[in-house]
Parts: C-alpha cells; sequence; structure tokens
C-alpha cells in the first residue's frame, strides 16, 4: 500500500471510530455520520480507480451530510422534523432552510467557535468541489504531463477514459486530495464536539484547494492563488487554457 493510500485508509479508519465512540443524542442524528463516512469511503474508491470527478461529488456530498449532523446533533426538536417532519411551522422553516447549502454553511460557520477554518475557507471547499464535480471539461479531461518531455507542447488534455484514468501519479493525487478533503472535515469534527482526531500541529492551508481544482496563479502580492471554481466565467478553468494551447499548437480544433 503506497503512503498517502496508507494515510488515506487511516483517517477513514478514525473517523469511522468516532462515529461508533461518540455519543449520539438519538440514532438518527448518527446515521447522517455514517452517511458522510460512506461517501469519503466512496470518495476514496473512486479516486482509487481513477474517477476524479464522481470521488469529488461523493467528497462534497459527505461534507454537506456531515455540516448538517453537526447543526442537528444538539437539537432534538430540529431532528425529529428533519427525521419525521413533526414540528411548527418555526421548526420547518428553519430545516427548509438548511437544505440549501449555502445556508447550511452558514449556519454550520456560526455553531463552530474555532478560527483555524472559517465560513469563507468552507465556502471555497465546497465551490471547488462542485465546480469539479459538474459537466465541465476540466471534469471530462485531464492534462497529461509526460515526465521526459522537453516542451509544452508534448503535454496532452485527454478525456478521461472509460473506467477511469490510471496510473499511479494521477492516482496519488487524487487520493492526495480526498485526503485534504477528509482533513477539513475532520478538523470541524474536532471544533465542534472537543475530540482528537489530527495531529496537534495540523492547520488549515488554503493553497491546498490546487489539490482539488488542479490550478492556480501568482497574485499581485507574489503569493499562490489556488483556483477555486469557473462559475459565470464558462471556459476559464486552467485545463482549458491548457487544452487551447494544445490545439493552437497542433493547428487543429478536432
Amino acid at each position: 500500500m503506497d503512503e498517502i493510500e496508507e494515510i488515506v485508509s487511516n483517517n477513514l479508519s478514525i473517523y469511522k471510530k468516532f462515529i461508533d465512540e461518540f455519543n449520539f443524542s438519538n440514532k438518527y442524528v448518527k446515521w447522517l455520520f455514517l452517511n458522510a463516512y460512506n461517501h469519503f469511503l466512496a470518495g476514496k474508491i473512486l479516486a482509487d480507480t481513477g474517477l476524479r470527478c464522481q470521488s469529488y461529488n461523493c467528497l462534497r456530498m459527505g461534507l454537506e451530510s456531515e455540516w448538517l449532523g453537526i447543526c442537528l446533533v444538539n437539537d432534538s426538536v430540529l431532528t425529529l422534523q428533519w427525521a419525521f417532519g413533526t414540528g411548527d411551522e418555526e421548526t420547518k422553516k428553519k430545516i427548509k432552510k438548511l437544505e440549501y447549502p449555502q445556508e447550511l454553511r452558514q449556519e454550520i460557520s456560526k455553531m463552530i467557535s474555532s478560527t483555524r477554518i472559517a465560513e469563507k475557507d468552507r465556502n471555497e471547499m465546497y465551490w471547488a468541489l462542485l465546480d469539479k464535480s459538474h459537466t465541465k471539461l476540466a471534469s471530462c479531461g485531464a492534462l497529461i504531463i509526460d515526465p521526459k518531455s522537453t516542451h509544452q507542447s508534448e503535454n496532452k488534455v485527454e478525456c478521461i477514459p472509460a473506467g477511469g484514468l490510471k496510473g499511479k501519479t494521477n492516482i496519488s493525487k487524487f487520493l492526495s486530495a480526498v485526503q485534504f478533503v477528509q482533513e477539513f472535515a475532520m478538523a470541524d469534527l474536532e471544533d465542534s464536539f472537543g475530540v482528537g482526531l489530527l495531529p496537534n500541529d495540523w492547520k488549515y492551508v488554503r493553497a491546498k484547494l490546487s489539490l482539488i481544482s488542479e490550478g492556480g496563479y501568482q497574485n499581485a502580492n507574489g503569493d499562490f492563488e489556488p483556483f477555486i471554481s469557473s462559475k459565470n466565467r464558462p471556459g476559464s478553468d486552467p485545463i482549458c487554457a491548457a487544452a487551447l494551447l494544445e490545439a493552437i499548437l497542433n493547428g487543429s480544433f478536432k
């Protein structure tokens, strides 16, 4: 087992151990965390297969399930409304509000007092995963870099083939993104419940969003700025620029 695969598998074991040992107020809230775990597990399995888009979609849904669980864990009335549809009009309005991902991220950010992950960070994480799991060129294709190439024209943008993108380097890249999201989710568990899941020196590093988006640029201050999303800017994904350059160099747009 490669080091990155071992880390990802170990993170899953830690997450499952948290679920098994935490004293949930009722089984229905626990189901949300088990659902999150299953999405993170599916994300790992799909990344192992080279199915990047599908993996990231699972990771995004895992975060949503965990965040909703954190919102409900200490609110029995809201939990019953979520599980059974029982509650007054005010409770119904609140649970309906949490069905919207943006509202859910706002609510979870109000509940967690720690500042190591802010609402902006949750938004960017969600947007990066969402962008990569939409039906765009960037989710259908991948930049294939030949380590022996001496010129950028030898790099190719290729469609992720049936059955997923293969190769140890590609799988390691996908698993690194899975690890990044896993640990982001585990940090939110730590800050919500006071449990210890991550190494003491763990810090959120925004630049690692490029593990998901596979792109970034140097800002005016000379710092690395990870690419987040091409929403409302079709064709602005880094891979679109790479594909355009390849087409120009090859003299063909077919």
